[in-house]
């Protein structure tokens, strides 16, 4: 068979079905992420680290789906193991963050080559996809204040430091509740994706055009009605908080 003998739609149906085990994969994620979140914002969120590690692990994971390496190339196959490799490298960080939460919390434990290992290799990813989704900008910016915690004693004058080895870095950004599970995480595991899921619920059920229709039909009429309008449905969506258990 030569390949004026195959149909090119059962061609583009093969290329199309891993495409789209993927983004079954990737909403089959995205909707275990909602529960997820939607559960600790009602209940309340898990352990520091329990909670960062595991948001960052699913995080990651979906992104590697919605942005693959090597998409529509020929080396596909390739990007795909690289793919499974990053998404199973990360989990095995957070899972082991996760199983020793209340060591790495409680004992303040020393770095080990292990941690060396999980920590640069999770970090690498994660500056990977940034690359991916927006640009070049903040893995350089990363990449030079890691490298000046590292060079930095090699910097005369004030903004020179002591310095500080492999280890003790790892230790801040891998094996405590600053650097890869940071606060930044903790707002974003929380606050910012419980408000962002409900936004969208309130967006495809219709719930937030009532609440712009409220708003028109309450101050549309008045001296400056758009921006009543404005500050009426500001109101509005303000006022939805959501409560956590204690």
């Amino acid at each position: 068979m030569t390949s004026q003998d195959i149909d090119p739609d059962q061609a583009g149906q093969a290329d199309a079905e891993p495409a789209n085990l993927r983004e079954r994969l990737a909403s089959g994620l995205a909707l275990i992420i909602g529960l997820f979140v939607f559960y600790t914002s009602f209940f309340g969120a898990f352990e520091t680290l329990i909670q960062r590690a595991g948001f960052v692990a699913m995080i990651v994971s979906m992104a590697l789906l919605l942005y693959p390496t090597g998409k529509n190339m020929r080396w596909r196959p390739l990007g795909l193991v690289l793919d499974i490799g990053m998404i199973a490298w990360v989990a095995v960080s957070a899972a082991y963050v996760i199983l020793n939460f209340e060591r790495i919390m409680v004992q303040l434990p020393f770095a080990e080559p292990i941690d060396v290992w999980l920590g640069f290799g999770t970090l690498l990813v994660i500056l990977e996809l940034a690359r991916r989704t927006a640009s070049l900008v903040f893995p350089i910016i990363v990449g030079g204040m890691v490298a000046y915690a590292f060079f930095g004693d090699m910097i005369p004058g004030a903004f020179g430091h002591r310095g500080f080895d492999i280890y003790y870095i790892t230790e801040v950004m891998f094996l405590s509740d600053r650097g890869l599970w940071g606060m930044l995480v903790s707002i974003a595991s929380t606050t910012l994706a419980a408000f962002i899921l409900f936004g969208s619920l309130l967006l495809h059920t219709g719930a937030g055009q009532t609440f712009f229709d409220l708003s028109a039909r309450a101050g549309g009429a008045s001296p400056g009605g758009a921006a009543t309008v404005a500050t009426i449905a500001s109101g509005l969506f303000g006022s939805i908080s959501v409560r956590r258990r204690r």
